[in-house]
């Protein structure tokens, strides 16, 4: 399986299925497939971002209106942004979904993806909660019960797309 496919189509029609307002990212290999899905899909727009921040710009704005959004970003671009999602996404209790993938892990041994695990581990995971899945298979009902979440939460689901062994 090469990289691009690792869980884009399942992570695609997750969303599909969860109805989103909008869908927003910046590229990552890993989530390729699954934003060249989305953008193609029709029944959602795809806002492409040049930066996580504004991803998150767009995720609030979707959210302050009462429409369900989801963010599509890599573990170091969440890093990139954490001050636009604790003074926005978290000071407001905007309830969106946000799927990173967490780069660097035992099996997924890039050297310049090992520090963004142990970056992303300790900033991410002490100001809302992460909850990790395998990228290559993934809940056929992940974003429908992100939103669940993030919706009786008042705050973003984070949810960690990780290659597993």
């Amino acid at each position: 399986m090469s990289e691009n496919s690792a869980g884009g189509d399942a992570l695609f029609q997750s969303i599909r299925r969860a109805r989103p307002a909008v869908v927003t990212g910046v590229p990552d290999g890993m989530l390729a497939d699954a934003i060249r899905l989305c953008a193609a899909a029709g029944e959602f727009p795809y806002t492409p971002c040049a930066r996580e921040e504004e991803c998150f710009g767009v995720a609030s704005g979707a959210a302050m209106a009462g429409e369900r959004a989801v963010v599509l970003v890599q573990n170091a671009g969440f890093l990139n942004s954490i001050g636009a999602f604790a003074t926005m996404a978290l000071r407001y209790q905007l309830p969106f979904v946000v799927f990173v993938t967490h780069r660097g892990g035992l099996a997924d041994p890039n050297g310049y993806d090992i520090e963004k695990h142990a970056a992303f581990e300790a900033c991410a995971f002490p100001l809302t909660p992460v909850f990790r899945f395998d990228a290559a298979d993934l809940p056929d009902d992940i974003a429908s019960a992100a939103f669940k979440w993030a919706e009786a939460a008042r705050r973003p689901a984070v949810i960690a797309l990780e290659k597993r062994l």
